[in-house]
């Protein structure tokens, strides 16, 4: 078990352009904080010259030292192994490995030029994700789980990977469409909460031949999961979730 705690200071990073534009224009429409903070205003540039959210045109952003980041969780590793169990000349492991995060506290981000002028808040991303803008994601969970078989030139590997869900972070949409027959447009807005944990099943099969020659074939994602719906730009957390299904691999190996 190991307990870690890193202190990240001057991140390089990008100013985000979707939180900028939610700090000038907090509604979403209308006109905002026009006028009222000028150092954030003068990196947009408007249709006709005029503050409105529907004028937008660009939002300049820069490479900068963004805020600093406290992390910090524990690790894991279990497993277990005796010999002979049912098979004679047998030999069985079983484990697990996993790492739950603690905490992910990132600073304020301040305009570069103007610090003073906040556009994102101090926040704690651990089991948040945000993968319309920010692009992050940190579930609080993650483990590996598996039960190995060895027995002469053979050997049987069962895994099983495991991401808990994450919550929408500040600024991520919120709602997905979902069917509904009793709306006249045939969908209604379903609120997203936390998305669903993923479970992934793994099969490899491993035999030692003559000559040198070793064969391996596996099933990947061996109940077929789909990953879940989360707010993104292809509705599923590509950081975590498996979008493959169930993808078998062979694997043949020669030594001279």
């Amino acid at each position: 078990i190991d307990y870690y705690k890193f202190n990240f200071k001057g991140e390089l990073t990008t100013e985000s352009a979707t939180r900028m534009f939610a700090s000038l224009f907090p509604s979403g429409t209308g006109t905002g904080l026009c006028g009222t903070v000028p150092q954030l205003e003068a990196r947009f540039q408007f249709a006709g010259g005029v503050c409105n959210a529907a004028n937008v045109l660009r939002i300049d952003t820069f490479n900068v030292n963004g805020p600093n980041t406290d992390t910090s969780g524990v690790d894991v590793k279990l497993t277990y192994a005796w010999n002979d169990f049912l098979i004679e000349n047998s030999s069985w492991n079983v484990g697990v490995e996993g790492t739950r995060l603690l905490d992910y506290k990132r600073g304020a981000f301040g305009l570069l030029g103007a610090p003073s002028i906040v556009f994102t808040a101090p926040e704690d991303r651990a089991g948040l994700y945000d993968l319309t803008a920010q692009f992050f994601s940190y579930p609080k969970l993650r483990a590996t789980g598996f039960l190995n078989f060895d027995h002469g030139p053979l050997n049987v590997r069962w895994q099983v990977r495991y991401t808990e869900g994450t919550s929408p972070a500040f600024g991520t949409t919120l709602f997905r469409e979902v069917a509904d027959s009793t709306a006249a447009s045939g969908y209604r807005l379903q609120a997203l909460g936390k998305s669903d944990d993923f479970w992934q099943h793994d099969l490899i099969v491993r035999y030692q031949l003559p000559w040198d020659t070793t064969v391996t074939g596996s099933i990947q994602n061996l109940f077929d999961a789909d990953p879940p719906f989360v707010a993104s730009n292809f509705n599923y957390d590509y950081t975590n979730g498996n979008p493959l299904g169930r993808t078998f691999k062979i694997n043949v190996r020669k030594r001279f």
